[in-house]
């Protein structure tokens, strides 16, 4: 009898994306979602979606390793960043764990493309 093995594909996860982060013991890694809000986390990501709102404002989706996770791009920074974080564009980003609504969010104030 012939066995043919099935296997299911991994979908990620929201909040899963690997990020970068110091902690009390030097250098971590771990999923956003399981970082303390207010921490300051840095992540290889290529943007997904990006939304310009009203008010000057950018929303979003990045993805990268462990999953994907939501951001915000506050009206301050989006002179400065809007142009790097373009669909399709990979980069570094910097930026805080924060609440929008209930929905856990990298809050951006530093990205810079990265070439693969």
């Amino acid at each position: 009898m012939n066995r043919i093995a099935q296997t299911q594909a991994i979908t990620p996860a929201s909040g899963a994306l690997l990020v970068d982060f110091d902690s009390v013991l030097g250098e971590d890694r771990k999923p956003f979602d399981q970082t303390k809000l207010g921490t300051t986390v840095t992540a290889t990501v290529t943007v997904r979606s990006i939304a310009d709102m009203a008010g000057g404002h950018c929303r979003g989706v990045v993805d990268g390793e462990g999953g994907y996770a939501i951001f915000y791009l506050p009206r301050d920074y989006t002179a400065r960043l809007r142009h790097v974080l373009t669909e399709g564009a990979t980069v570094k980003i910097r930026g805080t764990h924060t609440l929008v609504g209930m929905l856990p969010t990298i809050g951006i104030f530093a990205a810079r493309e990265v070439t693969v």
